[in-house]
């Protein structure tokens, strides 16, 4: 009841409504972004919940632990399967992201009660991984809990143990990067 409160002493009928308007425009997202940030969303939630559940919200997450020793028993743990390895990539830490990929395949099949409440009961189509993957590395509360300084491409790489590119895309979700062309960006290919 407080909570509804709180939301009511926020936005009341005064309250101006983004989406009042019956056209869209352009601040106001049509219908099927909306959904795709709603499904967005309610994945990042899933990511939380499991490093909650496994105790691993901190840097960098710990991937190979929660392969290994799953929350919940949410997937068995065969002591002779070996972590999935990384397709070969110059990009450092690709094996990181291959567990996480194989840590969201593994959710995605799972009868796991939070995945199930929030996305049904079909498998993860392969965004929903890529997404589970990035976000289970990247969590938005620990990116968010970095200076302006710290929010450089290279750094978050190198604080969250990610492939650069796993970097600036959260960045970019999130809004600390821009993605308008007009803006150049640094160079953020590795020198080798």
């Amino acid at each position: 009841m407080l909570a509804q409160k709180g939301f009511a002493a926020m936005y009341n009928d005064y309250t101006p409504s983004a989406f009042a308007r019956s056209s869209p425009t352009p601040m106001a997202p049509h219908g099927h972004t909306m959904k795709i940030i709603a499904r967005r969303a309610r994945i990042e939630h899933m990511a939380v919940e499991l490093l909650r559940l496994s105790s691993s919200l901190r840097l960098p997450v710990p991937v190979e632990e929660i392969y290994a020793h799953p929350p919940l028993q949410l997937w068995i743990v065969d002591p002779n399967r070996t972590p999935p390895l990384a397709p070969p990539s110059d990009e450092t830490f690709a094996g990181r992201q291959s567990i996480a990929q194989a840590i969201a395949r593994l959710v995605g099949e799972s009868a796991w009660t939070t995945r199930v409440r929030l996305m049904s009961t079909k498998p993860f189509t392969p965004d929903d991984i890529a997404t589970f993957a990035d976000t289970l590395l990247v969590p938005t509360a620990l990116l968010s809990a970095l200076n302006d300084r710290q929010r450089a491409p290279q750094i978050v790489s190198a604080l969250f143990q990610v492939p650069l590119s796993t970097a600036v895309k959260r960045l970019t979700e999130l809004g600390y990067l821009t993605a308008d062309p007009k803006i150049v960006q640094p160079d953020l290919t590795p020198e080798h």
